[in-house]
């Protein structure tokens, strides 16, 4: 399966699944077509594969951190699958260094 989130470039890096058996897969994606910038990019899906209607708008879930690239490379759960945290890196600009995400 594939899903478009943002208007462009789409990439996942990470996938975790839930205890009650929903995915989430998350990445980054394209703020628009014309620059370079990428948002924070998560992705629900059901167990059957459909998205999660309840999660984000319609499944998807893009978060805006820095002016230049954000950008989640992991996920995990606690114990009891309650909440999940995300790792990666964001950009100050698109000519800065990279920062930790957490």
């Amino acid at each position: 399966m594939t899903t478009a989130v943002g208007p462009s470039d789409d990439f996942a890096y990470s996938l975790l699944l839930m205890p009650w058996g929903r995915l989430v897969a998350a990445g980054s994606a394209r703020v628009d077509t014309s620059t370079a910038g990428t948002d924070l990019a998560l992705v629900a899906y059901n167990a059957d594969g459909s998205l999660d209607r309840y999660f984000g708008v319609c499944g998807k879930r893009m978060l805006n951190i820095s002016a230049g690239n954000d950008t989640i490379y992991g996920l995990v759960s606690d114990i009891s699958g309650a909440r999940f945290w995300a790792v990666g890196t964001a950009y100050g600009s698109l000519t800065t260094a990279q920062d930790f995400l957490a």
